[in-house]
């Protein structure tokens, strides 16, 4: 794998898979992406966290209607209602399409009220001089990092809130030095437990979806040039052309052909071609850094281009600068008829795309306009606007 890192992945496309050890971030290219994947991941687990939730707010709620004195039983159980209420609130938004980008500050929020309504049991139970379980603070942070199915930061916050605010609610209510001290240690060993246990849950999830990421780059890359292959370049294709016939925005398609790379190999070799094909790789890789703009190696010394919401003259300009870009090179080829060194023929069309045509027709256009070129003797281009 690594060999395979080395050969496809440039240093700059590397650093975006390194995971910032502090903060917990990808790149900001990749952090965008990973945060919607793991939105779509963590959803289920976030329903099943406030289904869990309920569940067991009933079941103490009956145990507290029983076996809670008489005095405090009715605050207590109106504290159980609003954590039932809060969890039931949370998993219903949970099934709203729109509010699924936020659902992990809704889990947050829901689990820091959960928090503060434990709290607030305590509370009742130590001012009424009729002490509850302690230990339902400790269930309840461990809830934050383990099934409340919150990412590493927000478990942290809300595992720390209540560390800082039970302490404060028992001084308040007269607990007695001594025990508040040894509870506030248990109470701030839970979260750093809790929080050491989800920082390495969260790394292991962003290393597994690193490389993921990049076997799926990888599969789609041509291995030689480490442009986008043909299979990936279609599907990419596909979706751009799309978004364009929606959002009526131009498009240019360059068909681009190196001039009589046959007889440099056969005069060369094959190593010197591979070279070559590099060479005019990364030339066109140079013009092409836009998100929306994609290139590909097409097939043998066949490449091809498109660039998104482009004005003609802006595209023709472009395809200068690599004709510019591979003279630049001075590539000798002394078997070329069109120029005594590595040159390019080129055909494009610009177009603004609209529903019903097809991409594989325009396609058609701009292989014609390649020919053209080929016939007016190469080491050119023929642009056509449609």
């Amino acid at each position: 794998m690594s060999f395979l890192k080395k050969q496809l992945l440039s240093d700059e496309e590397r650093a975006v898979y390194r995971i910032r050890r502090l903060t917990l971030r990808f790149a900001p290219q990749l952090e965008s992406q990973f945060k919607k994947y793991y939105e779509v991941i963590l959803l289920p687990r976030i329903r099943w966290a406030f289904g869990v939730a309920i569940m067991v707010m009933l079941a103490y709620a009956v145990l507290d209607h029983f076996m809670i004195p008489d005095l405090i039983r009715r605050e207590v159980l109106l504290l159980r209602l609003a954590i039932i209420l809060a969890l039931a609130l949370g998993l219903a938004v949970s099934f709203i399409r729109a509010a699924r980008p936020y659902m992990q500050t809704i889990a947050t929020l829901v689990a820091a009220l959960n928090g503060l309504c434990v709290i607030g049991i305590l509370f009742v139970g130590s001012i009424n001089n009729t002490p509850l379980s302690y230990e339902g603070i400790i269930l309840t942070v461990f809830y934050f990092y383990c099934t409340g199915a919150l990412r590493m930061y927000m478990a942290a916050a809300c595992g720390w809130f209540v560390c800082i605010c039970y302490p404060l609610a028992e001084m308040v209510a007269g607990m007695p030095p001594k025990v508040l001290l040894m509870r506030t240690i248990f109470l701030a060993t839970a979260n750093v437990i809790g929080t050491a246990g989800a920082y390495f849950m969260e790394y292991a999830a962003r290393q597994s979806y690193a490389l993921s990421h990049q076997l799926h780059e990888m599969a789609s890359r041509d291995f030689l040039t480490n442009l986008l292959n043909r299979r990936a370049f279609s599907d990419k294709v596909e979706i751009l052309w799309r978004q364009s016939c929606r959002s009526q925005q131009m498009l240019a398609i360059a068909m681009i052909d190196v001039d009589f790379f046959k007889r440099y190999n056969d005069s060369y070799g094959h190593v010197a071609g591979d070279e070559v094909l590099k060479s005019v790789a990364s030339v066109i890789r140079q013009h092409t850094r836009r998100p929306m703009d994609l290139a590909a190696r097409y097939g043998g010394e066949e490449f091809i281009g498109v660039w998104h919401d482009l004005a003609p003259e802006a595209a023709a300009r472009i395809i200068e600068e690599i004709h510019a870009g591979i003279q630049a090179l001075a590539i000798p080829h002394a078997q070329s008829e069109a120029a005594g060194i590595v040159s390019l023929s080129v055909g494009m069309v610009t177009l603004m795309p609209h529903q019903g045509q097809k991409f594989e027709n325009v396609l058609q256009l701009a292989d014609a306009a390649l020919y053209q070129a080929k016939d007016n003797g190469r080491n050119g281009s023929v642009i056509r606007a449609m």
